[in-house]
């Protein structure tokens, strides 16, 4: 996504994206219907929600790239630093 594009108004939707397509995920691990059991594809599907619902937060004040640059794929670290209301 960039960051600079612009058509005369100012809109962060990224909270709201990445919020929406963890939704997406979530929705995909429970439609899931796996053709054994040791299929590590619920668990992917699971920590992409997961990890979209942290960093919307985060993109609520921060620009993306500060938030990719900040927690990666680092769930406990993206978890750990939550403001307190949550």
């Amino acid at each position: 996504m960039n960051e600079n594009f612009s058509m005369g108004f100012n809109a962060n939707l990224a909270p709201d994206a990445f919020l929406k397509w963890s939704k997406h995920y979530l929705k995909c691990e429970s439609d899931f219907k796996s053709p054994d059991s040791s299929s590590p594809i619920p668990y992917f599907l699971l920590g992409r929600s997961i990890e979209l619902s942290l960093k919307s937060i985060y993109l609520k004040s921060q620009k993306q790239s500060k938030v990719r640059n900040t927690y990666g794929h680092d769930l406990l670290k993206a978890f750990r630093n939550l403001p307190p209301m949550f």
